[in-house]
């Protein structure tokens, strides 16, 4: 009796097996039909496109405007550079990341253009702090090679890959510095398309013409700083970075702020120096005014030509009685040779 039970059991264990089986097989063969239908009907359809030139060079070559790489936090990215360049070469590096760290590391992204002293084939600059350092960038192979500026002399200070940089900072025990900062980097996107460069500007009456005499390179000594200022017929390069030379409506600059203006306009006239060039001679100087585009408060900086020892200089001054601050040279040998000397001649604030 016990045997039939056993043999009862048995049989339906078989049974709800095979079933179970059976549904398995069929859940199967349904999945695969919709699968199926699905490709047929969804499946994106290939298409071939010719090499581009990028494409079509040798893995060596610099591509223009690469990001360094898309799954790095360009927060974290900026900031590894910042640090890295600051322990790397001090000096203006590392006086920027110093007073940079209290609100946090601000870079801002421009075209490449407005820095004279990087190559163009770049595209694109990376300015940290107040005018004063910047890298770019290129993929060159399998590497991202960060190149690094400062602004003051105008040069290269260096190039290393972003993960030579990131094992630089690990080595010497500071990579503990990135997480310190990142948390406060801000990175603003002031490059101006193609398009709006185009545009006519409000307000815009047309490009401010520099005096043929006044043409060329002028180099001051101040503050243990070779400085350099180049003026050309419609722009000046002050420290490196290169400003546009503009005259202003008179009835727009009544009416208008530059707070109320779009955020394309500011982007556009960020580079921008309302100039303009007094009526009469002041301290028996002919004086050229240079203010920010629209800016409201301050007198600017002012820009006359005279002369010293017999030697043409471009005298620099500020304030509202015009006073004299800095005296740029023809070449770097006199403005060493003349540093910190002052001229009777001159007006100075005492």
């Amino acid at each position: 009796m016990k045997f039939l039970k056993m043999l009862g059991k048995l049989k339906r264990l078989k049974i709800l097996q095979f079933l179970a089986f059976s549904s398995s097989v069929l859940l199967l063969l349904s999945a695969c039909s919709q699968q199926k239908q699905t490709k047929s009907a969804f499946a994106p359809k290939i298409v071939k496109s010719k090499p581009s030139e990028s494409n079509s060079k040798t893995k060596s070559t610099p591509t223009k405007g690469k990001a360094i790489d898309s799954s790095i936090n360009p927060k974290r990215t900026a900031t590894v550079i910042a640090v890295y360049a600051a322990k790397k070469y001090g000096s203006d590096w590392q006086k920027t990341l110093t007073e940079e760290k209290e609100n946090g590391i601000a870079v801002a992204v421009k075209n490449s253009e407005y820095f004279p002293h990087v190559p163009s084939s770049f595209g694109v600059v990376y300015q940290i702090g107040d005018h004063e350092v910047l890298y770019t960038l290129k993929q060159v192979g399998q590497d991202n090679v960060v190149y690094l500026y400062t602004n003051n002399g105008m040069k290269e200070l260096g190039q290393a890959t972003f993960r030579t940089m990131s094992q630089y900072l690990k080595e010497n025990g500071w990579d503990y510095l990135i997480s310190k900062y990142v948390r406060k980097t801000k990175i603003f996107d002031l490059r101006i398309s193609p398009k709006l460069m185009s545009q006519k500007m409000q307000g815009d009456v047309g490009a401010f013409i520099m005096p043929l005499a006044m043409r060329g390179n002028w180099y001051s000594y101040f503050n243990k700083h070779m400085n350099t200022t180049t003026i050309g017929l419609n722009y000046t390069i002050d420290n490196g970075e290169k400003y546009e030379l503009h005259r202003i409506d008179d009835r727009f600059f009544e009416h208008k702020t530059y707070g109320e203006m779009s955020k394309d306009y500011q982007i556009r006239t960020e580079n921008w120096k309302m100039t303009g060039e007094l009526s009469r001679k002041i301290h028996g100087i002919r004086w050229i005014n240079f203010r920010a585009w629209m800016q409201g408060a301050g007198d600017g900086i002012y820009f006359g030509l005279h002369s010293e020892m017999g030697q043409p200089v471009l005298v620099a001054a500020s304030g509202a009685s015009i006073a004299t601050d800095q005296i740029y040279w023809k070449t770097p040998q006199l403005a060493l040779q003349n540093k910190n000397k002052e001229f009777s001649d001159l007006y100075y604030l005492r």
